[in-house]
């Protein structure tokens, strides 16, 4: 004999089936929101190390143009984190100092020129090595946006936005050198 369910266990099979859906979608999305959330951390330690690089390969240019302990070096003394990336650092002041290195840059490059010192091997090599460290941080600020910008569509679609809030994650700015807006989207 076949015995039919009740119309309120139909209701109550179908709320238990939606209960365990949303839990499941809420496992899945958090799932990828941390996942986004960890890439955009991986990428800014990369504009971290392009950023160490890239002082690093000037502080040694800035050694080698300026061998005398007396001489006046510049803007390139005065630059603030000698000893690297602070780990506080927001993205804003990381694209400030980006900026800083590349002025500092500039000069000293002005400088070399100026003191025909190209002819020394050495400053060749560290001249040479500027444009691979910038190719590098330009590299890690395409990685870090592009990651920022995958993270911050996910924070403001719905229903990823639910999952979102709850784990009180948040949109990332974008590392962008000298940009007026920093909330605004990178060209790419």
């Amino acid at each position: 004999m076949i015995t039919l369910m009740s119309t309120g266990s139909y209701v109550g099979l179908g709320a238990a089936f939606l209960a365990v859906a949303v839990v499941v979608w809420g496992i899945i999305t958090s799932q990828s929101l941390r996942k986004r959330a960890r890439a955009v951390l991986e990428a800014e330690a990369a504009v971290d190390h392009a950023l160490t690089q890239r002082f690093a390969t000037i502080a040694k240019l800035d050694e080698t143009v300026f061998p005398e302990a007396g001489v006046e070096r510049g803007r390139f003394a005065s630059l603030r984190w000698q000893n690297g990336v602070p780990a506080n650092a927001s993205i804003a002041d990381k694209a400030s100092f980006a900026g800083e290195i590349d002025a500092c840059a500039r000069d000293l490059v002005a400088e070399i020129a100026r003191r025909g010192a190209s002819a020394d091997r050495l400053v060749a090599d560290l001249e040479g090595a500027l444009p691979l460290t910038e190719e590098q941080l330009a590299n890690a600020r395409r990685l870090y946006n592009a990651t920022a910008a995958a993270l911050n569509k996910a924070v403001a679609a719905f229903p990823s936005m639910l999952a979102a809030n709850a784990m009180r994650l948040e949109k990332r700015p974008y590392f962008e050198i000298g940009a007026a807006d920093p909330d605004s989207e990178p060209d790419a």
